[in-house]
């Protein structure tokens, strides 16, 4: 493609979606070049390209860490952190020897000294490199991305494709999408894939940076911006993302009621509303609620009030305790509503937002003076 109608495939990009779904709350990267990263006080480092820089978004202070000390000649290519599955995994962009053990650029070493994927052994030709590394997790099988195309194990595999590596064997984990070159990879416990490609990537369908972080939430749905580390300093303009991995926020999950109807007695005192905490509920939350007058009447049919709802970590479920009166007068069935009105901490209120709460009268006679027997 000449340079005019690469202008013209660029510039017919529509612009990066809104963020990514998924909030991070730390995202840790390596350049192809020195950055300044912001740190506490104010003070600005310098991280290099065989550092991690470790971004905190709610705070903007990074740290810069040489997991690996000062390599000569040579640049960390990819990058997964220590999690329940084992210690940390490296790749680096050239042939060197960290504690006494040789690593080539298809390599993956871990920071115990060991290798988690020799390319010698498993037959990926010499002169490919590879360029993100990463863990799935549950399963705890490598995902990998390679600089070239390979044929292993009778499947070949494309620069923009994440290559499973488990049993000694590799299969394809996702396919890309049918162009660019992946530089970086974190498969994320939701499903998710966060990557950076080497340069602009038409078929991802808007417009972002060679060293932007973008987010697949499945297999053949649409890409999304995540993050752009220009954010944390201009100097990332220039440069590459070599290396991602993310410690994402807590996903608080929605709330609603278990039921949007529900028929009591007036007589039996008080009700109990179960509110439902629906998807993932990490982290803690609260609701607030109100009751609503319909034909009930509140301090007269039932103790009209509001409040709010605690829910704590990996709790599911909750109550809202309803006073009841029981007005001994045959007046027929009555309604109430309460509504659920606002969450905290990222989680949302859905449908049933609003619980009817039918009273049934159970007065079924009247003597002259109206009331029961």
């Amino acid at each position: 493609m000449n340079a005019a109608r690469t202008f013209l495939a660029l510039a017919s990009l529509v612009p990066a979606p809104a963020f990514s779904s998924t909030p991070l709350e730390e995202i840790y990267l390596s350049s192809d070049i020195h950055t300044n990263v912001p740190g506490a006080g104010g003070g600005d480092s310098i991280a290099s390209d065989d550092a991690i820089t470790i971004h905190r978004n709610s705070t903007g202070i990074s740290d810069s860490v040489l997991f690996l000390g000062a390599l000569d000649r040579s640049d960390v290519d990819a990058f997964h952190a220590a999690d329940a599955c084992g210690p940390a995994l490296f790749s680096v962009s050239s042939t060197v020897e960290i504690g006494g053990v040789v690593m080539r650029p298809a390599d993956v070493f871990q920071s115990d000294g060991g290798k988690a994927l020799d390319a010698l052994a498993v037959q990926v030709a010499d002169g490919v490199g590879l360029d993100a590394v990463s863990r799935v997790p549950g399963t705890c099988d490598l995902v990998v991305s390679f600089d070239a195309t390979v044929e292993l194990d009778g499947a070949v595999f494309r620069p923009d494709d994440l290559v499973r590596f488990a049993g000694g064997v590799f299969n394809l984990f996702r396919a890309g999408p049918g162009s660019g070159n992946i530089d970086a990879v974190h498969v994320l416990d939701t499903g998710s894939v966060l990557a950076s490609f080497s340069s602009p990537t038409p078929a991802l369908g808007f417009a972002f940076s060679d060293q932007d972080i973008v987010e697949q939430t499945a297999a053949g749905r649409p890409w999304s911006l995540a993050f752009e580390p220009a954010a944390i300093d201009a100097s990332w303009e220039p440069a590459d993302t070599d290396a991602v991995f993310a410690v994402r926020a807590p996903i608080p999950g929605d709330l609603r009621w278990s039921r949007a109807d529900i028929d009591v007695l007036e007589g039996q005192g008080s009700v109990n509303l179960i509110i439902d905490r629906v998807g993932p509920n990490e982290g803690p939350v609260s609701v607030s609620w109100t009751t609503v007058d319909g034909t009930a009447t509140s301090g007269i049919d039932f103790g009209g009030a509001s409040g709010s709802a605690a829910f704590s970590d990996g709790q599911a479920s909750g109550t809202v305790p309803i006073t009841l009166f029981d007005d001994g007068v045959v007046d027929g069935d009555k309604v109430f509503f309460v509504d659920l009105v606002q969450a905290s901490n990222g989680a949302q209120v859905i449908n049933p937002s609003r619980v009817t709460v039918r009273i049934r009268d159970d007065e079924d006679f009247l003597f002259a003076d109206g009331f029961e027997s």
